[in-house]
């Protein structure tokens, strides 16, 4: 189950990113391509299954926590298509805590990084709309017990990235993140999946070249 905290960052990023929207004037965009350079901060929660096979699993361990860091990545256009590259460091603490017996045991999720690519559609000239895949590593914390040191998956989700001027952009994004299995101490497996919520602010350097023809579905290209 989501946490109310990561509904509420969802929530409050779609929320600025109408905003935004509403109030954004009726302009020629910038050409999308290009590099950028950026922050994002957000929230994350960690569902963990844990079993013992053949004997017993407990499921629906969760943690929550905080994320930010910085962002990179380059675009590429074709008309109204926008594909990219990008990647990014989440400074973070994500814990979870079982108590069973009156013993308790931790495992955190820490500091991670992240690349992948991602694939759009400006739906108006200062909007993309995108969807993402990517490739994630985050370093494991379990007591300093030394038997998990971190977790890789694969990750999807989408987004949304508006102009703010002036070469900068905000965009709101959602993130689930599968990892792979991990086998600690050769007896317990633990099964992790993640959810994020994040907003983000990068500087754009844009190419320089003229915008890409704008138009609405079904109509015709401007001139």
């Amino acid at each position: 189950m989501k946490s109310p905290r990561l509904w509420l960052a969802l929530l409050a990023s779609a929320a600025a990113l109408s905003a935004l929207l509403v109030a954004a004037p009726a302009q020629a965009g910038n050409n999308w391509a290009g590099c950028y350079v950026g922050v994002h901060g957000g929230y994350a929660v960690a569902d963990h299954d844990v079993s013992v096979p053949g004997l017993f699993g407990l499921d629906g361990i969760s943690g929550e926590g905080a994320q930010g860091g910085p962002v990179v990545g380059c675009d590429f256009t074709a008309g109204q298509v926008v594909v990219g590259a990008f990647a990014d460091y989440a400074f973070r603490s994500v814990d979870t805590t079982v108590t069973l017996g009156g013993s308790q045991a931790s495992v955190g999720l820490e500091d991670a990084w992240s690349a992948g690519l991602r694939a759009g559609w400006l739906f108006t000239p200062q909007t993309l709309v995108y969807g993402l895949v990517s490739y994630q590593s985050t370093e494991v914390d379990d007591l300093g017990i030394g038997l998990l040191s971190d977790l890789d998956g694969i990750g999807w989700g989408g987004g949304l990235e508006t102009e703010l001027g002036g070469g900068l952009t905000l965009r709101g994004e959602y993130r689930f993140v599968d990892y792979d299995t991990a086998r600690i101490g050769g007896l317990v497996d633990l099964d992790t999946n993640e959810h994020q919520a994040r907003v983000g602010v990068v500087y754009r350097f844009w190419s320089g070249g003229a915008p890409a023809a704008f138009a609405l579905p079904g109509a015709a290209p401007s001139k």
